[in-house]
């Protein structure tokens, strides 16, 4: 009797694991039955495989559209590691060269110049070098912001950054137009322009003034000032562990500089630098 209990029990578990379907009464398929634990581990494994084709396609094949810009900005993706511990997000380098991408379009129209002619090979190298500088860009003003917080314990209020947006403004006859050409442009509204370049633009300002207070570096005349900035901040590089994670770059820590893995790119930016 209790083996015949037993094997009843069995089957009467295995049935609550099936369902049982039924075409015109033609044929009967059983199903496993799909449990709340089994709808969850197959959406947190479409997750996971999702996940790792989108990354795929983003550090190595270099996707950049709307599902890609969309799906980066839910599971915010790193362009770059700064010491193992401070990332730079994929989303606003694309926001970026979204940016850069409008800006050549608009000029490709208005103008006759090669390089922001996107249809040609000019134009897609001129463009690869310039989202390369603005990675490099977004790299030393990380290291900035790094160093204002942890040597000066600095960070930029509101009043400031909207006290230099207003500068910028009056030397464009005023916030209107200046909203006007940032629309017409760059797609950005002002919001947009002093979180992304102001600020970025006032924390250089106090790292290279607080520089010059203590005789790191030397105040010189136009360019030669900058250039000095940009030694300091070169050397400064060298100190920091950053990992490009996009396929097309190799960051050299010796030399503090983004190079590209293709020979033919890095030879056309130094010809473009050369012209200039």
């Amino acid at each position: 009797m209790t083996k015949k209990k037993t094997k009843t029990a069995k089957k009467a578990s295995k049935k609550k694991n099936y369902v049982e379907k039924t075409w015109g009464g033609i044929k009967k398929i059983k199903f496993p039955a799909i449990t709340l634990i089994n709808l969850l581990m197959l959406i947190i494994g479409g997750f996971i495989i999702l996940n790792l084709i989108v990354a795929f396609g983003i550090y190595f094949w270099g996707w950049n559209n709307a599902f890609t810009q969309n799906i980066s900005g839910f599971f915010s993706y790193p362009v770059v590691i700064i010491d193992r511990k401070t990332n730079i997000n994929y989303k606003d380098y694309q926001n970026q060269i979204e940016t850069l991408r409008r800006y050549h379009n608009l000029q490709s129209v208005i103008t006759n110049i090669p390089e922001y002619d996107l249809s040609g090979q000019t134009g897609v190298d001129f463009f690869q070098v310039t989202k390369k500088n603005i990675l490099k860009t977004m790299i030393e003003d990380k290291i900035i912001e790094k160093i204002n917080q942890e040597r000066y314990n600095y960070q930029p209020s509101r009043k400031e950054i909207q006290a230099e947006a207003e500068k910028i403004a009056n030397l464009n006859s005023g916030q209107i137009k200046t909203e006007q050409k940032l629309e017409q442009i760059y797609d950005m509204d002002f919001d947009r322009f002093q979180n992304q370049i102001v600020k970025k633009y006032v924390q250089r300002e106090f790292l290279k003034q607080s520089l010059i207070d203590q005789g790191l570096i030397v105040e010189q005349a136009g360019a030669a000032d900058q250039c000095e900035f940009n030694c300091w901040l070169n050397q400064e590089l060298k100190k920091h562990e950053i990992i490009v994670l996009p396929d097309q770059y190799i960051w050299d820590q010796k030399t503090g500089r983004l190079y590209f893995k293709n020979t033919n790119l890095n030879e056309y930016e130094q010809t473009v630098y050369n012209k200039n």
